[in-house]
């Protein structure tokens, strides 16, 4: 379903360009919006790794070939963000340099950073976007990179709303009560907040296991560094396979010089006073 109409957009996720064809402007829309902030600055080069993306028409609904082959495929456009962002985290992990990819969120304030590792449903995202809009430093929403020389990558994704958040970020995100409502392959209802990220400035940040619990009192605790360690490798990925021992080496020479916590809250409001008042405590 190649047409005169098909419309091409470039997307720089980490190191990877993504080039991304649709069949049509309106597709593109409905489609690729929730990714329009992470656009291309210029064309990639010969030489930049480019995984190529295109969306075509079928019978029953959308096709999705990634470097030629045919992968997946959905019945209307409102799945396609979900599964474009899904196989772009995918292509990603499998193409890009990192030592150990983490499943979690950063965010700072100053020179202090935190990063949030969770479970999917933990409140993670809808964490950091309450936090975002309370003046804390926008990282990412899902996955970091720790490289061999120990930095740390953060790595931009379209942050996924689900339902049951809408309402909590409503006053500090007007624009998701017009937003499309997408539908992921788990069945999950989400919207799309497209935050912008920066690079973390440090690569020894505080990490916090964080839960959300509908009115449960707030706590913030020490965790030992060995429980910390298993948490992260319950989700923790290599490049195209599972942990061996040199990244598994890494990452627990990495998670001994930090400080490790686990939080148990209700309010968003709670963690930002918690984390304000550690500041002001640490100056």
């Amino acid at each position: 379903d190649k047409t005169e109409n098909a419309r091409i957009r470039y997307f720089l996720i980490g190191t990877i360009n993504y080039c991304v064809s649709v069949p049509n402007a309106a597709l593109e829309q409905t489609a690729l919006s929730p990714f329009f902030h992470l656009e291309a600055a210029d064309t990639p080069k010969q030489d930049d790794k480019t995984v190529f993306i295109e969306i075509m028409s079928a019978a029953d609904g959308f096709d999705v070939i990634i470097d030629g082959a045919y992968l997946d495929s959905c019945e209307t456009p409102l799945q396609l963000a979900p599964l474009l962002k899904m196989w772009m985290l995918e292509t990603l992990l499998l193409h890009a340099e990192y030592d150990v990819a983490l499943h979690a969120s950063a965010i700072s304030h100053g020179t202090q950073s935190w990063l949030f590792p969770a479970i999917s449903g933990s409140g993670k995202s809808t964490l950091i976007a309450g936090l975002t809009a309370q003046d804390f430093t926008f990282h990412c929403d899902d996955c970091l990179f720790l490289r061999a020389d120990g930095a740390l990558a953060p790595i931009v994704f379209p942050a996924a709303v689900k339902e049951g958040s809408w309402s909590v970020l409503a006053n500090d995100y007007p624009q998701l009560e017009q937003s499309d409502i997408y539908l992921r392959p788990d069945e999950k209802r989400v919207k799309y907040l497209s935050l912008s990220g920066t690079p973390l400035k440090t690569n020894a940040p505080d990490l916090i296991f964080s839960k959300y619990e509908p009115g449960a009192a707030f706590y913030l605790k020490p965790l030992a560094p060995l429980t910390a360690l298993e948490r992260l490798l319950a989700d923790a990925h290599a490049r195209g396979q599972r942990l061996g021992r040199d990244e598994f080496l890494r990452l627990s020479r990495w998670i001994e010089g930090l400080s490790c916590q686990e939080m148990r809250y209700s309010a968003i409001d709670d963690v930002s006073d918690a984390l304000r008042e550690g500041l002001t405590q640490n100056k």
